[in-house]
Protein backbone atom coordinates (compact mmCIF):
# COMPACT_ATOMS: atom_id res chain seq x y z
CA UNK A 1 0.00 0.00 0.00
CA UNK A 2 1.30 3.52 -0.72
CA UNK A 3 2.73 5.36 2.30
CA UNK A 4 0.16 8.18 2.07
CA UNK A 5 -2.70 5.71 2.24
CA UNK A 6 -1.00 3.82 5.07
CA UNK A 7 -0.70 7.02 7.12
CA UNK A 8 -4.36 7.86 6.53
CA UNK A 9 -5.47 4.35 7.51
CA UNK A 10 -3.30 4.39 10.63
CA UNK A 11 -4.82 7.70 11.72
CA UNK A 12 -8.34 6.42 11.32
CA UNK A 13 -7.60 3.12 13.03
CA UNK A 14 -5.80 4.67 15.98
CA UNK A 15 -8.53 7.23 16.52
CA UNK A 16 -11.28 4.65 16.24
CA UNK A 17 -9.58 2.19 18.59
CA UNK A 18 -8.09 4.86 20.82
CA UNK A 19 -11.51 6.11 21.80
CA UNK A 20 -11.97 2.88 23.73
CA UNK A 21 -8.80 3.36 25.76
CA UNK A 22 -8.95 7.06 26.66
CA UNK A 23 -10.32 6.34 30.13
CA UNK A 24 -7.44 3.99 30.86
CA UNK A 25 -4.93 6.52 29.57
CA UNK A 26 -6.40 9.23 31.80
CA UNK A 27 -6.08 7.05 34.91
CA UNK A 28 -2.46 6.32 34.08
CA UNK A 29 -2.97 2.58 34.30
CA UNK A 30 -0.76 0.40 32.19
CA UNK A 31 -2.89 -1.73 29.90
CA UNK A 32 -0.21 -3.62 28.02
CA UNK A 33 3.40 -4.59 28.38
CA UNK A 34 5.57 -1.89 26.70
CA UNK A 35 7.36 -4.59 24.70
CA UNK A 36 4.05 -5.68 23.21
CA UNK A 37 3.22 -2.08 22.30
CA UNK A 38 6.63 -1.71 20.64
CA UNK A 39 6.25 -4.95 18.68
CA UNK A 40 2.62 -4.61 17.60
CA UNK A 41 2.21 -0.86 17.19
CA UNK A 42 5.41 1.20 17.20
CA UNK A 43 7.55 -1.09 15.04
CA UNK A 44 5.08 -1.27 12.11
CA UNK A 45 4.49 2.51 12.24
CA UNK A 46 8.24 3.11 12.36
CA UNK A 47 8.67 0.79 9.37
CA UNK A 48 5.99 2.67 7.40
CA UNK A 49 7.67 6.00 8.12
CA UNK A 50 11.10 4.58 7.22
CA UNK A 51 9.67 3.28 3.94
CA UNK A 52 8.20 6.71 3.26
CA UNK A 53 11.59 8.35 3.78
CA UNK A 54 13.32 5.79 1.59
CA UNK A 55 10.83 6.05 -1.28
CA UNK A 56 10.75 9.86 -1.19
CA UNK A 57 7.16 10.19 0.01
CA UNK A 58 8.30 11.71 3.32
CA UNK A 59 10.96 14.29 3.99
CA UNK A 60 14.56 13.17 4.21
CA UNK A 61 15.80 16.23 6.11
CA UNK A 62 14.04 15.14 9.32
CA UNK A 63 15.20 11.88 10.93
CA UNK A 64 12.60 9.08 10.84
CA UNK A 65 12.49 8.89 14.65
CA UNK A 66 11.61 12.57 14.78
CA UNK A 67 8.91 12.07 12.15
CA UNK A 68 7.53 9.23 14.27
CA UNK A 69 7.49 11.51 17.32
CA UNK A 70 5.69 14.23 15.39
CA UNK A 71 3.15 11.76 14.05
CA UNK A 72 2.59 10.36 17.55
CA UNK A 73 2.09 13.84 19.00
CA UNK A 74 -0.53 14.64 16.36
CA UNK A 75 -2.34 11.39 17.15
CA UNK A 76 -2.24 12.02 20.89
CA UNK A 77 -3.66 15.50 20.45
CA UNK A 78 -6.39 14.23 18.14
CA UNK A 79 -7.29 11.47 20.61
CA UNK A 80 -7.79 14.10 23.30
CA UNK A 81 -9.91 16.23 20.98
CA UNK A 82 -12.12 13.34 19.96
CA UNK A 83 -12.48 12.20 23.57
CA UNK A 84 -13.64 15.71 24.50
CA UNK A 85 -16.00 15.79 21.50
CA UNK A 86 -14.17 18.75 20.00
CA UNK A 87 -13.72 16.87 16.73
CA UNK A 88 -15.22 13.77 15.21
CA UNK A 89 -13.00 10.85 14.29
CA UNK A 90 -13.25 11.50 10.55
CA UNK A 91 -12.39 15.22 10.89
CA UNK A 92 -9.53 14.50 13.27
CA UNK A 93 -8.15 11.77 11.00
CA UNK A 94 -8.27 14.05 7.95
CA UNK A 95 -6.59 16.87 9.89
CA UNK A 96 -3.74 14.62 11.06
CA UNK A 97 -3.20 13.21 7.59
CA UNK A 98 -3.10 16.67 6.06
CA UNK A 99 -0.88 18.22 8.73
CA UNK A 100 1.57 15.32 8.79
CA UNK A 101 1.85 14.81 5.03
CA UNK A 102 1.65 18.38 3.76
CA UNK A 103 2.35 20.58 6.77
CA UNK A 104 0.30 23.40 8.18
CA UNK A 105 1.21 26.23 5.79
CA UNK A 106 -1.78 27.70 4.00
CA UNK A 107 0.22 27.71 0.77
CA UNK A 108 3.50 25.74 0.92
CA UNK A 109 4.62 27.40 -2.32
CA UNK A 110 4.81 30.77 -0.53
CA UNK A 111 7.38 29.59 2.04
Amino acid sequence: MPVREGIARLNRGFLDAGDKYVALIRTGRKTTDPRVIEQRIAAPVRALIQRGVEDGTLRTDIPPDMLLGMFSALLESALQMTAQAQLGIEAASAAITSAFLTGVLADPARS
